[in-house]
């Protein structure tokens, strides 16, 4: 970087912070604590703590490995509620201490809380199939502006109609696009 601009310092720091969390890990027990400063964020933005939508790699407490979400809120005051890019299909949120959390991207300012698993057109997931009140592997192909009706597509129709519209409580994250 030939000056000491925002986007510019946001790089180097994003760079260090990836390399400081490979360091790390391997190490059972480590611990990192991630803030702005140490991100990279303009000297006038005061936050410290981690916000909704920023993407980050955390410790996930069933296996102990990292891997990559976005922080939906804050939930005490070291905590936050994660939603993992690729959950199990009975966890698609957990609660991690800030500890083992490491910022990768800082998400856009103002962001409200989630109240649930963000979807978008495109991410992989598990929708329910009506006429067997069975789960089953689709592509999210539109969601309505306001996030009631949510249109798949079906891995695997099986003679099926190819597509279904199905509510917000019967489609599953099962890998964000």
């Amino acid at each position: 970087c030939a000056a000491p601009s925002a986007p510019c310092r946001e790089a180097v720091a994003t760079a260090r912070m990836t390399r400081r969390w490979r360091a790390l890990r391997g190490r059972p027990g480590s611990q990192v604590v991630v803030t702005v400063e140490e991100f990279g964020g303009d000297e006038d933005d005061n936050e410290t703590s981690l916000r909704p939508g920023d993407r980050v790699s955390a410790r996930f407490h069933k296996d102990g490995l990292l891997y990559e979400g976005i922080i939906l809120y804050q939930k005490r005051e070291d905590v936050y509620d994660i939603s993992w890019d690729e959950p199990d299909e009975s966890e698609q949120i957990t609660s991690v201490h800030i500890r083992d959390i490491a910022l990768l991207e800082r998400g856009t300012p103002g962001q409200e809380k989630y109240s649930s698993v963000p979807l978008k057109a495109g991410d992989k997931v598990w929708a329910l199939f009506l006429e067997e009140k069975q789960f089953y592997d689709a592509t999210l192909i539109s969601v309505s502006d306001d996030e009631k009706a949510f249109v798949v597509k079906w891995d695997d129709p099986t003679g099926g109609q190819p597509t279904s519209e199905l509510k917000r409580r019967d489609v599953k994250l099962r890998e964000r696009n």
